[in-house]
């Protein structure tokens, strides 16, 4: 069966630097100033939210000129995290683990994770 997509009235208030867009189960905030997301339940409840990130220009070797991106996301103490592609590290839960994701013959990342 295809889900069909649907209506959803959402609600987009700003106060001050926070754009917050709500529906009757989700809200999001977007601080606009750092570019911060966070995302609660209809309970206000956090689901997840953004740490902190850097974005800097690489100025030697084969990449000079391109981009060094790091983001942080704030989890529960034990929450484990799935995803980011195909890893040879043996491991299901990748918490804890610094990876410099970049394509090669032996890692294939994808760029989101999953959290349970």
């Amino acid at each position: 069966m295809k889900a069909k997509p649907g209506n959803v009235c959402v609600k987009i208030t700003s106060d001050g630097p926070i754009t917050t867009y709500q529906s009757s189960l989700l809200t999001v905030q977007v601080n606009t100033k750092v570019g911060q997301i966070t995302f609660l339940d209809s309970q206000g409840n956090v689901l997840l939210k953004e740490g902190g990130y850097t974005f800097s220009v690489i100025t030697d070797g084969p990449d000079k000129g391109r981009f060094k991106v790091s983001q942080e996301f704030a989890l529960e103490k034990e929450e484990p995290v799935y995803g980011v592609g195909l890893l040879q590290n043996g491991k299901m839960n990748q918490r804890g683990e610094h990876r410099l994701m970049i394509q090669s013959n032996l890692e294939d990342y994808a760029h989101f994770f999953l959290i349970y």
